[in-house]
C-alpha cells in the first residue's frame, strides 16, 4: 500500500470559490466544438453575475454529492477517418464531444488533484505525462543521452517499443478504482471520478445523420480533461514494479571527476521511458527485456488490455551483423504464470542503419544522420507534390511551408543536427515549387526567394 497520508487530499472536494471557478472557465480554450447542448466555452465566459452564481451552486452540488447530472453523461462522437484506410468505423480516430460545463468542472477538480500529486511526488512510475509541467522533451533528451553514451562507451543497448491496442478504450473501471485506492485517494474523490465514466451514452456523427444512442461499457473518454492523469495513475503500478524489479537496466554513468566533486555517484539507472501510452523498454541485455516483457504481459492480461506484438519495434547494437539484407527475428522467452500464458514473443529487429521514431522524433542507434537527411528530402518532395496541382497562391505556399512543414520537421529532427548545406539540398523541391507558383524562371537566383521584403521563404531548417 502506498505510504501517502490521506490528509494531503483534505482540500480536494472543498467547495470552490467563485474566483477559482471563473479562473478555470477563463483558462478553457476558445474555438472548440461543443457537446450535445451546443453550449460553448465562449458562452460560459460571457455569463452575467446571476447566471454565474447559479452555475457555481450547481458545481458545488456536484462536489458535495460526488456525482454529475445525467445530461452530462451524454456525448457525441465524431469519427475522423485514418489516412489511406477504407471507410470502416474501426479505421477512424473517434473524437468525443462532451458538455463544456462538465469539462470545466472536471478541469477544476483536475487542477487540484494534479497539484497535490506533483507536490508530494505520489506517483513513482516515472510517466512524463499527466502532471503539471509534464513534457515529452525530457524522455526524448534521455533517450538521446542513452544512445550517445552507448556509442561512446561501446555499451550493449536494447530498445523495444510496445504497441497497446485501444489503450484508453480498454481501461477497466474496477482496476482504475484499485489504482486510485493505491495512492490513498479518499473514497469520496474516487466515487466522483468513477461517476464520470458510468451510465454513459454516445451518439455518432455520420454522413447520414446521428446514430441512435448506445451505452458505453468500458474505457475513459479521450475528450475528458482528466483522462491523461487517470491513465498515468492507472499504469503507475506497472511502472513502479518495473522500477523495483530491475534486471540489467541501462546505466548512464557519470564521469569519475564529477562523482568525486559531488561526493557521491550520480549514475542514472533507466529501464523504461513512458509518455502516456507510448511504452519504450530499455535494457543492457536481452534477458532484461525478457524480464520486463513478462511483467508487462501479466499487467495487460490482468487489465484485459491487448498488446499488438506484430507492431513492437526492436533496435539493438548487440545483434550479430549479417552479410545479407535478411534480418532474422529475435525470440524473447517469457516467464509463464497464472496471468501470463504466452511463452514467447518474436520481434523482427530494425537494422542498425535504420532510424526509428520515439514520440515522433527520429533516432538512429548509431547516431547516423543519413536516414534523417533522406526523410527531410522525402517530406519536402511529398509536400511539393501535394501542393503543385492545388490552386494556391505563392504566398499561401510560402506560408504553409514556413508555418506547417518547417515546425513539423524541426520537431522530428530535434536530436539530429544538420548543417545549413544539408537542409538547403533537402529543400530543393520547395524552391522549385515556389518558382512554379510565382511563374518565375527556374534559373532565377535562389537568394531572391529568401528576401524578407519579397517572398520570405525560410532559408533552411532551424538547427
Amino acid at each position: 500500500m502506498n505510504s501517502v497520508s490521506p490528509d494531503i487530499y483534505n482540500s480536494l472536494l472543498s467547495p470552490p470559490s467563485l474566483e477559482k471557478w471563473l479562473s478555470t472557465v477563463s483558462s478553457m480554450p476558445n474555438g472548440k466544438a461543443p457537446g450535445p447542448s451546443m453550449i460553448t466555452y465562449e458562452m460560459l465566459k460571457h455569463l452575467g453575475p446571476t447566471t454565474n452564481s447559479l452555475l457555481l451552486t450547481l458545481i458545488r452540488k456536484c462536489f458535495a454529492s460526488t456525482d454529475i447530472p445525467d445530461l452530462w453523461r451524454q456525448a457525441m462522437v465524431f469519427p475522423i477517418p485514418k489516412p489511406h484506410e477504407r471507410c470502416q468505423l474501426k479505421n477512424t480516430y473517434p473524437i468525443t464531444l462532451l458538455e463544456v460545463i462538465r469539462k470545466s468542472f472536471v478541469k477544476l477538480f483536475y487542477n487540484c488533484l494534479s497539484a497535490v500529486l506533483a507536490a508530494h511526488n505520489i506517483l513513482k512510475g516515472g510517466n512524463f505525462a499527466g502532471l503539471p509541467r509534464g513534457t515529452c522533451r525530457d524522455p526524448i533528451i534521455t533517450l538521446e543521452s542513452i544512445i550517445h553514451d552507448a556509442n561512446h562507451n561501446n555499451s550493449p543497448l536494447w530498445i523495444l517499443s510496445q504497441d497497446i491496442s485501444k489503450a484508453f478504450d480498454s481501461v477497466n473501471l474496477t482496476m482504475l478504482k484499485f489504482a486510485l485506492k493505491q495512492i490513498r485517494l479518499p473514497a469520496s474523490a474516487i466515487t466522483l471520478i468513477l461517476s464520470l465514466f458510468m451510465n454513459r451514452s454516445n451518439q455518432v456523427f455520420t454522413a447520414y445523420g446521428e446514430t441512435s444512442s448506445y451505452q458505453i461499457r468500458i474505457g475513459i473518454d479521450q475528450g475528458e480533461v482528466i483522462f491523461p492523469l487517470l491513465w498515468v495513475i492507472y499504469i503507475d503500478p506497472l511502472l513502479t514494479v518495473l522500477k523495483t524489479e530491475m534486471l540489467d537496466p541501462y546505466i548512464l554513468r557519470s564521469p569519475t571527476l564529477l562523482s568525486n566533486v559531488l561526493g557521491f555517484s550520480s549514475d542514472i539507472i533507466i529501464n523504461n521511458l513512458v509518455f502516456m501510452d507510448d511504452f519504450t523498454l530499455i535494457s543492457s541485455s536481452k534477458a532484461g527485456l525478457e524480464h520486463m516483457l513478462s511483467i508487462t504481459e501479466e499487467f495487460y492480461a490482468l487489465n484485459n488490455t491487448s498488446a499488438n506484438h506484430q507492431k513492437y519495434v526492436l533496435i539493438s547494437n548487440s545483434l550479430p551483423l549479417t552479410t545479407t539484407s535478411t534480418v532474422h527475428p529475435v525470440e524473447f522467452h517469457l516467464s509463464l504464470s497464472s496471468l501470463n500464458d504466452i511463452p514467447s514473443i518474436s520481434v523482427t529487429p530494425l537494422s542498425i542503419t535504420s532510424s526509428f521514431r520515439f514520440l515522433g522524433v527520429w533516432f538512429n542507434i548509431k547516431g547516423s544522420r543519413d536516414f534523417v537527411k533522406k526523410q527531410i528530402a522525402g517530406e519536402c518532395n511529398s509536400f511539393a507534390a501535394t501542393l503543385r496541382p492545388a490552386r494556391l497562391s505563392t504566398k499561401q505556399v510560402v506560408y504553409l511551408y514556413n508555418s506547417v512543414l518547417i515546425p513539423k520537421l524541426e520537431y522530428r529532427m530535434q536530436v539530429t543536427h544538420l548543417s545549413a548545406t544539408n537542409c538547403y539540398v533537402a529543400t530543393r523541391s520547395i524552391r522549385l515549387l515556389v518558382k512554379h507558383k510565382a511563374n518565375f524562371s527556374r534559373s532565377l537566383p535562389n537568394p531572391i526567394l529568401y528576401l524578407s521584403h519579397a517572398l520570405g521563404l525560410l532559408i533552411y531548417l532551424p538547427i
